[in-house]
């Protein structure tokens, strides 16, 4: 089992108003999104599970901010590197200084005073994969890409 860092790139194909929790009822823009989280554990903590867990998307009863975004929006693609310190923080960011975060969102108990973990990437996939990809290279990190719908790069409406 690995240790590491993850960017989910989600899309949504509409504007939405989600409850988040704590958060209250957030609006979203139609676009892509990204979501950076950190797995530094073993077992179901784990980077393989972590990711597991966000592309099965059964997610019952929601638990923390990303699983209400989930139950909403398709995952385009996981980008994450394996590493054993957490590069979270600093992706997070980095993106909140490249992009529009979402304040709060998952970062409401971040003890490195992060704007957001989920971040606006506007409409164009391959700007939105670009940005967070540059960011892992720039950290010296190997990142690499899961994309749970094959087609991604086919031409898709937003």
């Amino acid at each position: 089992m690995s240790r590491g860092v993850y960017t989910l790139i989600l899309a949504l194909y509409s504007g939405k108003s989600i409850r988040v929790g704590r958060l209250g009822v957030l609006t979203f823009d139609k676009g892509f999104y990204a979501y950076t989280g950190s797995a530094m554990g073993k077992g179901g903590s784990s980077l393989e599970n972590r990711i597991a867990r966000y592309l099965r998307r059964s997610i019952d009863k929601p638990f923390w901010h990303i699983d209400y975004l989930l139950m909403e929006a398709e995952s385009e693609a996981v980008i994450y590197a394996v590493c054993e310190q957490s590069f979270e923080h600093r992706i997070a960011s980095e993106l909140s200084r490249r992009v529009k975060p979402i304040d709060d969102f998952g970062s409401s108990d971040c003890r490195y005073e992060c704007r957001a973990h989920l971040h606006y990437l506007g409409l164009d996939i391959s700007h939105a994969m670009n940005t967070v990809l540059s960011i892992y290279t720039s950290l010296n990190l190997e990142p690499r890409v899961i994309y749970p719908n094959r087609d991604i790069f086919k031409q898709r409406e937003l």
